[in-house]
């Protein structure tokens, strides 16, 4: 399924990083490019324990992206 998330805060992240393990495909959108930057890169935006091994492999599997533009994140979303 592919999901859109709207802000990468802590709840965010952690959504992110939890629905990509369990397969979907996820965007993040947030109005902070910095987030946005990590996220891209495979970084999360918090600590938190094991987040960053978590979202790595998500990023790495493809399934992880971010992005400011909310209108193109939810044009091909399923939730």
């Amino acid at each position: 399924m592919k999901v859109c998330v709207f802000g990468l805060g802590y709840v965010g992240c952690v959504s992110i990083a939890c629905l990509a393990e369990e397969g979907h495909d996820v965007t993040g959108v947030d109005i902070s490019d910095a987030k946005n930057a990590l996220i891209n890169k495979g970084a999360p935006t918090i600590v938190e324990k094991d987040i960053d091994s978590l979202l790595q492999r998500g990023w790495e599997a493809g399934r992880v992206r971010a992005t400011s533009d909310y209108a193109e994140a939810i044009a091909g979303a399923d939730l």
